[in-house]
């Protein structure tokens, strides 16, 4: 089975450079699969010649960061260069997270085969019933959509999209849009594919109020699980990356050893 793996990416608006730790922290980890899966990184950037252009290991798509249109609007123009370039050819699926997220390939590609995604799923579905995002009222209450951090396309699904581009909510935060757009477009597919039981777990803190870190705890929650997507987004005192980081490198070394 191979996958093409989108890691959703942006520039560290602070001085702390925590994305480019995630990053190099990430692309080590993920090198161990790369028989099975390509990684590619894509982001923004402003002063670019050219709409977008693949460099190494990252996308660079002109245009500058905001949630809403921004991520959508990024991640259009990904899947238009992937199709038109002919990569998609190469894939059985695409899978989009994001620069937090820790995936068990291992987990991921013995769970597809196993159950396989037609058009569109993934480790979480939720059902939309709150306002944000660009939802500012009721109208799309009740949309089934799976969580952005681990959306898995099928190419038919990634074609589809680019193909119907003009009838995309950019509006509308993209995991949200996403699920919309299915529902409305294209209900043959709606609602999408959660696969498995427990697949996907936002990590708790392993940080206690003293500031030591559980590590053990931490060891245990994958040791004793089959868990596939790992959501890094530590709350202690605030959001803390530095601890996302630390947490992160843990979570890799228990995963390739496990």
């Amino acid at each position: 089975m191979k996958i093409l793996h989108l890691v959703l990416y942006s520039d560290d608006p602070t001085s702390q450079h925590c994305y480019e730790e995630m990053r190099e922290l990430t692309r080590q980890f993920y090198k161990r699969y790369e028989n099975n899966v390509k990684t590619i990184y894509y982001k923004y950037d402003e002063n670019m010649d050219s709409d977008i252009c693949l460099k190494d290991d990252m996308f660079m798509v002109k245009g500058v960061d905001s949630f809403t249109p921004g991520i959508v609007n990024k991640t259009i123009k990904v899947f238009e260069y992937i199709v038109n370039k002919g990569m998609l050819e190469d894939y059985d699926y695409v899978l989009r997270t994001n620069i937090s997220m820790v995936v068990d390939f291992d987990e991921l590609i013995k769970e597809l085969n196993k159950s396989p995604v037609d058009f569109i799923g993934g480790g979480q579905i939720l059902t939309l019933e709150w306002n944000g995002g660009g939802i500012t009222d009721s109208t799309w209450y009740g949309t089934q959509f799976v969580q952005g951090s681990n959306i898995i396309f099928t190419p038919d699904a990634v074609k589809f999209f680019v193909s119907h581009k003009d009838l995309i909510k950019t509006n509308i935060i993209d995991d949200v849009t996403i699920g919309i757009f299915i529902r409305e477009h294209k209900s043959d597919k709606y609602p999408p594919k959660q696969f498995g039981e427990n697949k996907f777990k936002v990590m708790p803190c392993f940080f206690s109020n003293d500031g030591s870190f559980r590590k053990n705890d931490l060891c245990e929650l994958v040791k004793n699980n089959s868990f596939i997507f790992y959501r890094n987004k530590c709350i202690f005192n605030g959001t803390m990356r530095k601890l996302d980081i630390i947490q992160m490198e843990a979570l890799i070394g228990y995963i390739i050893c496990k």
